[in-house]
């Protein structure tokens, strides 16, 4: 449609330019070609960072007449205030967990899979639908039974890291993340809720290897390294990886 302009990061996981930006405040200055509104969509708005976030302030504040821009943003927290300030907020909440099983159960067919897809998607029914058309699931289960042999000193740190510059690093992180959080309540009790339900068994063994105080060092380093990726620094992933799992190899008990 010659009145929408999409603007996103060229790259997955990269930042979007100033120059991208520049690109739609010149689009949003010219009059909309069908004579209806000009409709900007920025997604996802973190991935601005201060230069090219600095240059669309002018825009956001005088949009022009019939001109609507569209920030998303899954983490709002990483979209500059000056930003914030100048939006309106809309939230959209994950739907009822009984709604969004029924919603996918349709499209998966199976209730018990749909149940796990949507654990391992923190309860949002279009990333699980997703997530069940993917190889995610098995590399998933691959990272895991590798992390834990790291963990258990069967496996190499450096060699593991080589193994897993392959699969998307966010979803890494978000994966060992949420295992570490389930390890902390497993060591604190085998009876606790998990997150990844599913792989209760392999992670309550390992619960028994862990060293706790080590294990919140390692969730603290990942939360750093999670902060640096979404502040749109552009680390070597070998080498971030490596010094994951080093850290992490020397969690278990002596």
């Amino acid at each position: 449609h010659p009145d929408i302009a999409l603007l996103e990061p060229e790259d997955t996981g990269k930042a979007i330019k100033v120059d991208q930006v520049r690109g739609v405040v010149d689009f949003v200055g010219k009059k909309a070609q069908l004579d209806g509104f000009r409709v900007v969509i920025i997604s996802p708005a973190e991935a601005m960072n201060v230069n090219s976030s600095n240059a669309l302030l002018k825009s956001l504040e005088e949009p022009g007449e019939k001109t609507v821009l569209i920030l998303v943003s899954n983490q709002i927290t990483g979209v500059l205030p000056t930003i914030r300030s100048r939006c309106q907020v809309m939230d959209f909440p994950i739907p009822d967990r009984l709604q969004a099983l029924s919603w996918l159960n349709t499209l998966v067919g199976d209730a018990a899979k749909s149940e796990k897809l949507l654990n391992v998607a923190s309860g949002a029914p279009v990333r699980a639908l997703e997530l069940n058309q993917s190889e995610w699931l098995g590399e998933r289960a691959t990272v895991l039974q590798q992390w834990l042999a790291v963990l258990s000193g069967k496996r190499d740190p450096v060699r593991t890291a080589d193994a897993w510059i392959q699969y998307p690093l966010l979803d890494v992180l978000a994966w060992l993340l949420a295992w570490q959080i389930d390890l902390a309540k497993l060591v604190s009790s085998q009876k606790q809720s998990i997150m990844n339900e599913d792989l209760r068994a392999d992670l309550s063994a390992a619960s028994a290897l862990i060293n706790v105080s080590r294990l919140f060092a390692c969730h603290d380093h990942l939360l750093q390294v999670k902060r640096m990726l979404n502040s749109q620094a552009n680390p070597n992933p070998q080498l971030l990886l490596e010094e994951i799992l080093l850290k992490w190899s020397q969690a278990r008990l002596r």
